[in-house]
């Protein structure tokens, strides 16, 4: 595996005695970023890294009494801060546009093996964001309701522009499910990914509908926008 040569480093030590810890950051994103991007990484009162988009080893005195180590973009938005425990030697972090983890490890733990059960975890991390796409209308609601609102009126889409008739004509009884899974993107408009149906026609009606849903303002992450990616089950019943 590569790494990214650290583009500038900048260390301001305190008097006192102090701690070294190491470390690795791996950003993980998979949207389109500047080049030049990069995201510093600092312990308070001691120094800062700044180390591009990608993945960089760094290493960061601190002090005896302890600190907190802390992840920001270039904007100075913290993405991820947390207390270095005093017996940490090595810290892992990992982001992605959604996620973020910070590991510390101890004297004597396997570096490798905790990076890979830390990949695993971060994988399993539920996403949260700053804010979540707005869908026409719900402009007026609190932030806190832009979910809710969001889920209210793309149900009442579906109900709208779902053509029931076709699953008569092709015959299905009880329970049947689509599956659609569909984008957000920077921009707010939909990108289908993947669809699943018991069968061709239920499958581009699921398409159909999901490519009707209107221009949304697009989620919000670490003040910039970002993609979203959305599973919508569409489960009918027929008796």
């Amino acid at each position: 595996m590569k790494y990214i040569k650290l583009l500038a480093v900048f260390l301001f030590i305190s008097c006192g005695s102090a701690k070294e810890l190491k470390g690795k950051f791996v950003n993980l994103e998979k949207t389109d970023t500047p080049k030049n991007s990069a995201f510093k990484i600092s312990v308070k009162e001691t120094g800062t890294l700044k180390i591009p988009n990608g993945e960089g080893d760094f290493k960061l005195k601190y002090p005896e009494k302890g600190a907190s180590l802390v992840v920001l973009t270039d904007e100075d938005y913290v993405v991820i801060e947390k207390t270095i425990p005093l017996k940490a030697e090595r810290a892992i972090i990992l982001i992605n546009d959604l996620s973020e983890m910070m590991k510390f490890l101890e004297k004597g733990q396997d570096f490798d093996k905790q990076y890979a059960i830390a990949l695993k975890e971060f994988k399993e991390l539920v996403p949260s964001i700053d804010q979540f796409p707005i869908y026409p209308g719900c402009e007026t609601k609190e932030v806190k309701y832009y979910q809710k609102c969001f889920q209210k009126k793309l149900n009442k889409h579906i109900g709208r522009t779902f053509n029931t008739e076709i699953a008569n004509e092709l015959g299905l009884q009880g329970k049947n499910r689509i599956y659609i899974v569909f984008e957000i993107d920077k921009k707010g408009e939909i990108n289908i990914i993947s669809t699943k149906a018991p069968h061709p026609r239920l499958k581009n009606e699921g398409i159909r509908v999901a490519k009707k849903l209107p221009k949304m303002k697009p989620g919000i992450n670490r003040n910039k926008p970002v993609k979203i990616r959305y599973s919508l089950p569409i489960v009918f019943k027929v008796e």
